[in-house]
């Protein structure tokens, strides 16, 4: 890897964001399949139009969303639809986090990240720890806690 190559992290992928995202989409799926079946049809084709692009999102997310190390700040990325880069000059503190407010984070077991004056974001990469140390080498004064 060269220098200037930002070190991604994916993000964790928890059971139970796992099984609300794919269970919404696999439930929903089914009941329209059972109340076309109900009405005398079978499966109605159109039905594509609305679950492909909502299968296509879900799989951008479930694969697309990473942390990346660059040189001079974090990129917090949900595939195409959300980024966010934070200075690490910027960053106060890293803390352990398990709530399931909506984030860019896949996984119930998160990083709190305090940021800015009054800023927060949750994220949830695969090697926390390797993480927060290559953050606290960028920014030696970020307060830990994890």
């Amino acid at each position: 890897m060269h220098a200037h190559e930002p070190l991604s992290y994916p993000s964790k992928k928890g059971f139970w964001i796992g099984l609300l995202l794919w269970g919404i989409v696999i439930l929903s799926l089914l009941l329209s399949w059972y109340l076309s079946f109900k009405a005398g049809k079978s499966f109605d084709i159109k039905l594509l139009y609305i679950y492909l692009p909502l299968v296509l999102f879900l799989i951008s997310i479930w694969f697309g969303t990473y942390y990346a190390l660059h040189e001079d700040h974090l990129e917090i990325k949900v595939s195409i639809w959300y980024r966010k880069r934070i200075p690490y000059k910027n960053i106060r503190g890293i803390k352990r986090n398990r709530s399931f407010i909506s984030a860019p984070a896949l996984s119930a077991d998160r990083l709190l990240i305090r940021f800015d004056s009054y800023d927060e974001i949750l994220i949830s990469p695969v090697d926390e720890l390797d993480f927060v140390a290559r953050i606290k080498k960028k920014n030696p004064a970020v307060r830990i806690d994890v």
